[in-house]
């Protein structure tokens, strides 16, 4: 709740929302993962690609959440949910563009090593959209593990591509990082399922529009 006379109109949200909105923290947090693991095994990291990255990551989100977003979905009250209903098209488009231009950069700057293993992680993405959004019967509880594993398995491809001869050496710590995204997924969506109004399909009419505060990056809420 906001004190009397700060509170921001009901039709916009609080300046600090919108990075968790928009959502750029899901792509700062995988730039972040990457260059600590990559500086962590001595990997050298072009700045091209954390770029890459970043875009990828933000076009991935931007697109899940335009997805999620479609007529004939099940309401979600989440505040971001809410922000992509009303913001669907612009979600869609953004997303195909922050994809285009990440794919593009990743061509023009990246070594072949890092393409083909891009182009890898690029089928887990492909596979992963696929089964959350065309209907695909995922269980409960898969969509937070396919996450966790496909946000993991993209911050490790510049550790795959330079050095695939020590995955004994950064294995470990990218499956460690697949189990805390998984993790950190599955209790957002408890504790989102556990608020007035947070149940899947609800309308989240009593609550305030912008009444959460802005968590972690997941994607319902997603990594």
């Amino acid at each position: 709740m906001y004190h009397r006379g700060v509170n921001p109109p009901a039709d916009r949200p609080p300046w600090w929302l919108w990075p968790h909105l928009l959502p750029l923290d899901a792509p700062a947090v995988a730039v972040v993962w990457q260059r600590f693991l990559a500086a962590a095994f001595g990997v050298a990291l072009p700045v091209a690609s954390s770029a890459c990255l970043g875009l990828v990551v933000w076009g991935v989100y931007l697109l899940d959440r335009g997805l999620d977003a479609r007529p004939g979905r099940p309401a979600d009250p989440a505040d971001r949910h809410r922000f992509a209903r009303r913001n669907r098209r612009q979600f869609v488009a953004l997303g195909g563009a922050a994809l285009m231009a990440g794919a593009g950069m990743a061509v023009a700057e990246l070594p072949a090593a890092s393409l083909v293993t891009g182009a890898g992680m690029g089928v887990l993405l492909a596979g992963y959209l696929a089964a959350v959004h065309l209907g695909l019967g995922v269980e409960a509880g898969g969509k937070e593990l396919a996450v966790g594993l496909v946000f993991a398995a993209g911050v490790g491809v510049p550790l795959a591509a330079r050095a695939p001869d020590r995955a004994a050496e950064w294995g470990p710590a990218v499956a460690g990082l697949a189990a805390v995204c998984w993790l950190n997924c599955a209790l957002i969506d408890r504790w989102e399922r556990g608020r007035p109004g947070g149940g899947r399909g609800s309308g989240g009419g009593r609550r305030p529009r912008w009444h959460s505060p802005a968590g972690p990056p997941c994607s319902h809420h997603r990594w």
